[in-house]
């Protein structure tokens, strides 16, 4: 008799922002660890699973990457619904990505489900030419009260603290805890991806927000 396959909960998570931020090459640094200079754009919606264990529970968390051209942002908001976690992104050297952020959460707001969790990256901080100050993201966590991380996906500088700071706040809020523990194994779990020891594990300083 076939031993019964364990049951994996599974996570939604969105990450969003405008055109050529970066928020593939921040998913790809912190799935694979990994970063390419010749990554093609978004076309629509990527996904891609990355497991992390817990109390010594597996969970599957689902990072839909979404395309920021205007004319995908329709499919954006269809995966808005159900995430418990969302990505904000935007480009430390282009102030205009910066100055998109509040549309962004106006967005979530109005389209993702209220108790979903959030944090904003400001990415490419690893270049020399910036045009969003580290007090200008201080700003904008003391406007909407939402964590902000500086970060860069090519040296993975703060990707992974803030990743892992996310996981943390969904998991540490009580009501999308209790959601996830409800969820089945996903039926196509084909993929394999490295696991992190654990969600909760204490992490460097990174956050803006004091």
């Amino acid at each position: 008799m076939e031993k019964e396959q364990t049951k994996v909960p599974q996570v939604k998570m969105l990450i969003i922002g405008d055109q050529a931020v970066g928020k593939s090459s921040l998913l790809m640094r912190f799935i694979d660890e990994k970063f390419s200079l010749s990554m093609m754009g978004t076309a629509g919606v990527d996904m891609k699973k990355k497991v992390i264990e817990n109390n010594n529970q597996k969970i599957n968390f689902l990072f839909y990457d979404s395309a920021g051209h205007d004319r995908f942002r329709h499919l954006t908001k269809q995966h808005y619904q159900g995430s418990k976690g969302i990505i904000l992104a935007y480009d430390v050297t282009d102030k205009k990505t910066f100055d998109n952020v509040d549309g962004w959460i106006n967005s979530i707001k109005e389209n993702a489900d209220s108790n979903a969790e959030m944090i904003i990256i400001g990415n490419k901080i690893d270049l020399t030419d910036r045009a969003v100050t580290t007090d200008d993201a201080k700003e904008l966590h003391n406007k909407h009260g939402i964590e902000v991380f500086e970060a860069s996906a090519k040296s993975g500088e703060n990707v992974k603290e803030a990743f892992l700071k996310l996981i943390d706040n969904i998991l540490k809020n009580e009501k999308l805890n209790q959601e996830i523990i409800k969820k089945e194994k996903p039926k196509d779990d084909n993929l394999s991806l490295p696991k992190e020891n654990g969600s909760t594990t204490k992490t460097k300083k990174s956050c803006l927000c004091g």
